[in-house]
């Protein structure tokens, strides 16, 4: 009968131990020790804790507005703060207003701010991109990149033209006259309605821009050449081995966007690429029209 007791007590302690005093399969139980987290447990959280650390939003750029700042001319953009960041870095790209690209590669700089200001004595563009930024060295994660905010670090004037083959546009900067012509006023040539644009550094002569459905050109000695202008296709046509164009067709499609030079053979260099620079902002919106 002991025998059996001692066998039925051995038996008990064993299942006891079954139901429950043994450690979870995830835990190593080391004597003495609180029980130790397994490689796959700390590598799940230290996931958890990226996924957290890598939800910083992406900064809303607004546009540079410029301000007058000392000797220079300022743009300064701004972008509410974002939750969670430590700081913010800053890609940033410049151009003369008269090149079509920006110039690379692009400058980055980190600001605790939510301002960014740049400066120029000329007539300089500025595009700007901001990201969010938390912690430092091996440990800082990185927002997404805002969208591109832009600004100029001169005065622009956009102007309009409407008429029955649609409305015109372009862009001046301040260094340059642009005189608005109706098709009632006759200063272009034909009743057209359009530009008269000049700069400001010219002694004589002037660029008539204006719409037309029925342009066409004829005679000797006319030479064409072919380039991309105000985002469409353009012949450049120039008479008699003229050192600068004579005329440009902007658009294949009619109506068509057309420029013309007269009176301009004293333009320096820098005016006529100042030119492009400035025709490179036409458009023609052909749903809008009048009369």
């Amino acid at each position: 009968m002991k025998m059996i007791k001692m066998f039925m007590a051995v038996a008990a302690a064993i299942a006891l131990v079954g139901c429950g005093s043994e450690p979870a399969p995830e835990m190593k139980q080391v004597d003495g020790m609180l029980p130790e987290k397994t490689e796959q447990v700390k590598e799940t959280e230290a996931a958890a804790e990226a996924s957290e650390e890598v939800t910083l939003g992406v900064p809303q750029v607004k546009d540079g507005v410029l301000q007058s700042g000392e000797d220079v001319a300022e743009v300064h953009f701004e972008w509410d703060p974002v939750e969670g960041a430590d700081g913010y870095e800053v890609s940033v790209t410049n151009k003369y207003y008269a090149e079509k690209e920006y110039r690379e590669p692009a400058e980055t700089v980190e600001t605790t701010d939510t301002v960014y200001v740049d400066s120029a004595q000329d007539y300089f563009d500025f595009r700007i991109q901001v990201r969010a930024f938390k912690g430092d060295g091996a440990d800082r994660v990185y927002g997404d990149w805002s969208s591109f905010a832009e600004g100029s670090a001169y005065e622009k004037t956009t102007l309009t033209c409407g008429g029955a083959l649609g409305e015109l546009s372009v862009t001046v900067p301040e260094s340059w006259k642009a005189e608005v012509s109706t098709a009632d006023d006759e200063k272009i040539a034909c009743g057209n309605y359009g530009f008269i644009l000049t700069p400001d550094t010219a002694d004589e002569g002037h660029l008539e821009v204006f719409c037309s459905d029925s342009f066409g050109v004829c005679g000797t000695g006319l030479k064409s050449e072919e380039t991309e202008l105000a985002g469409q296709k353009a012949h450049i046509g120039t008479y008699d081995d003229h050192e600068h164009w004579d005329f440009i067709i902007i658009g294949e499609d009619k109506p068509q966007i057309i420029v013309q030079s007269i009176g301009c053979d004293s333009w320096l260099s820098f005016q006529w690429e100042d030119a492009m620079a400035v025709l490179d902002t036409l458009k023609l919106d052909t749903s809008k029209t009048e009369g």
